[in-house]
């Protein structure tokens, strides 16, 4: 399998690929919602048809390297100075002996959203078609090439707006769970997460929404067409 397009075109969003995962026969991958950029960095973000057309290139910093904010490997590489995003997931991590060093993470949805002022809660973009089919396609390619056994999908967003779990549904083999965005309010991140470790079985106190075949007509017009594969 090919690498998807927008990978190509935005290698600083390839998935981080901890260098010790897999090393003990598991291989366990967390999925987040998506990356935010400064405002005035671009406005192609605004625009799925530019956006996807664009390439990294079209989103440096000062320094004339892709930004940082969405370059996933930059991102856990420096958790500390980051969101911390990276600080709770490595939180919850660490009572199973495990880092970021032991997995894969990446950010489901690849059109970043923009971080206002005054914190990460940003201005969301509506998450249209196109950005459900790219996420489909590089979510099929990361399972294709790094053969995770177990995913863990940690945003509501993601959940409620995406194909993720009829992605899911396609690969059986994989120990899935669905649980909260880490920054969430309540515990259920770090306590589903935990209790995954512990039973690979347990699916998430989110797994019980709809896959897309079982939506309505209504519902259905935000999904893709899995009908018809």
């Amino acid at each position: 399998m090919n690498k998807p397009d927008h990978l190509c075109r935005f290698p600083c969003m390839d998935p981080w690929i901890g260098p010790k995962y897999g090393c003990d026969g598991k291989r366990l991958a967390i999925v987040a919602e998506r990356h935010y950029l400064p405002s005035g960095v671009t406005d192609k973000n605004y625009d799925p048809e530019k956006w996807y057309a664009a390439r990294q290139e079209d989103v440096l910093d000062e320094k004339g390297v892709p930004h940082p904010w969405m370059n996933t490997r930059t991102c856990v590489e420096h958790k500390s100075d980051n969101p911390p995003i990276y600080q709770k997931i490595e939180n919850v991590l660490r009572p199973h002996g495990l880092s970021f060093d032991d997995i894969a993470f990446f950010n489901y949805v690849f059109r970043p959203t923009e971080k206002n002022k005054g914190g990460y809660s940003g201005k969301h973009f509506n998450i249209c078609a196109e950005d459900r089919r790219v996420s489909s396609d590089i979510m099929e390619w990361f399972i294709w090439m790094y053969r995770p056994t177990a995913i863990v999908i940690a945003s509501t967003i993601v959940m409620k707006w995406t194909c993720v779990r009829c992605d899911l549904a396609a690969h059986p083999e994989i120990h899935t769970c669905m649980t909260n965005n880490p920054m969430a309010r309540d515990k259920r991140f770090a306590e589903d997460v935990q209790r995954f470790l512990d039973d690979p079985s347990y699916r998430g106190f989110r797994a019980k929404e709809k896959l897309c075949f079982e939506l309505n007509e209504a519902e259905k017009d935000r999904c893709r067409p899995y009908l018809a594969k």
